[in-house]
């Protein structure tokens, strides 16, 4: 699942949104493993962020507040393995942020780009 957010006019790193957007993540899918009420696989975490993956793997490090809150929040929910590094050109969840033009958006590179994501990058 990809959610577009628009970022807050006051400075704010992006680590920081990449971050929140993980946590974001985390709770969708916490959500939807106690709504559906059906047994589900563990689920596999995609992000593009490098400074996050190396947040969530690191557990001898001490965080500033900021960053140690969501850091827990993912890591109650989730286990580090369950994350997964994507390069940012094949990341479909940063799709609208590259603003392809509107004669682009059904062309078959775009609608390649989403179907093929997820059976490409299985492990």
């Amino acid at each position: 699942m990809g959610k577009s957010r628009v970022a807050s006019l006051k400075q704010v790193t992006i680590p920081r949104l990449e971050l929140t957007a993980a946590v974001v993540a985390v709770k969708i899918d916490k959500m939807l493993h106690q709504e559906l009420q059906v047994p589900l696989q563990p689920s596999t975490f995609w992000t593009d962020s490098t400074t996050v993956l190396r947040y969530i793997d690191n557990d001898t490090a001490r965080f500033k507040t900021f960053v140690a809150n969501r850091i827990n929040v993912i890591r109650e929910a989730t286990k580090p393995s369950q994350w997964k590094y994507v390069r940012t050109t094949e990341n479909p969840a940063d799709l609208p942020q590259q603003g392809p033009e509107g004669q682009e958006l059904g062309t078959v590179k775009n609608v390649d780009r989403r179907t093929k994501f997820p059976a490409e990058q299985r492990v």
